[in-house]
């Protein structure tokens, strides 16, 4: 599954407030939602405190490597959500994900600490649009935001590569997981056990 395919596809299974409006309650919605990317670093943290990191997937369980499928599909399945909302075609911004971080087991918490930090500064711009800007998207905004959510898509792709886990892969499984809740009705609450 391609980011295109993803970012169609995810948001067929979003359910919130004003969905597809691009309305300022909804653009809050999926903004605040980018913070899963401190979910993503709590998994990395654990693993951390147990004196071992995600340089090899050989060396971890399979449910610990399922939780943070889970939670990386849930940081691209908010930074997908917000483009979609601002009308961002993600394919037509990402002209392809590229190579310019380093791996290195040690670079796993810093791609995550960058999606932390990206969202937050996503965050402080729809703070912006609901002040400064009396809830319009200006051009100069958008921009910015086109901008943040390329690179919150490349650190959360980077992150995934450095920790041999493919993307596309995690694409898959969350739309496949968010697609069996929705058909089943419990889409809405939280826990990966609905």
């Amino acid at each position: 599954m391609d980011i295109s395919t993803y970012q169609e596809k995810s948001f067929e299974t979003a359910m919130y407030p004003e969905k597809g409006s691009g309305s300022i309650l909804a653009l809050t919605y999926v903004g605040l939602g980018m913070g899963e990317s401190g979910e993503v670093q709590l998994k990395l943290k654990e693993r951390l405190s147990q004196n071992s990191i995600f340089s090899d997937l050989s060396e971890i369980s399979n449910s610990s490597v399922g939780e943070l499928i889970s939670e990386l599909g849930d940081y691209f399945w908010y930074g997908a959500g917000l483009a979609t909302e601002l009308s961002i075609n993600l394919a037509d911004e990402i002209s392809e994900f590229s190579d310019f971080l380093s791996s290195g087991a040690e670079l796993n918490l810093k791609l995550s600490g960058l999606g932390l930090g990206i969202s937050g500064l996503v965050q402080n711009e729809l703070k912006k649009i609901i002040r400064d800007d009396n809830g319009i998207v200006t051009e100069e905004r958008l921009l910015k935001l086109t901008h943040l959510i390329v690179l919150y898509i490349e650190a959360g792709y980077e992150l995934c590569k450095s920790l041999g886990i493919n993307p596309l892969l995690v694409f898959e499984s969350n739309v496949a997981k968010l697609s069996s809740r929705k058909e089943r009705g419990v889409i809405q609450g939280s826990g990966d056990s609905r």
